[in-house]
């Protein structure tokens, strides 16, 4: 049987109209920064090459290892109260 597109009721009409709106309030992030990924189209390989790098990854690492460690500490076993 042959698919047949339906018409739209007026729910849907309103909820893709809504959807419209939140849109064009609160836009994606792609959609955001679609002019600037289009402009690095522009970037040249040489001012490519001369954006600095982010230095030296591991400073993460180190912090995570900088955290207390707290160390087991075992107390000698409590003597026995001595006889009268």
């Amino acid at each position: 049987m042959p698919c047949r597109s339906l018409p739209a009721t007026d729910r849907e009409e309103r909820e893709r109209e809504e959807l419209q709106k939140i849109r064009e309030l609160r836009p994606k992030i792609q959609q955001q920064f679609a002019d600037l990924k289009r402009e690095l189209a522009k970037v040249s390989e040489e001012e490519w090459a001369a954006i600095p790098d982010i230095g030296d990854r591991s400073i993460k690492k180190q912090k995570r290892q900088e955290r207390c460690v707290f160390a087991r500490v075992e107390l000698p076993a409590p003597r026995p109260a001595p006889r009268s």
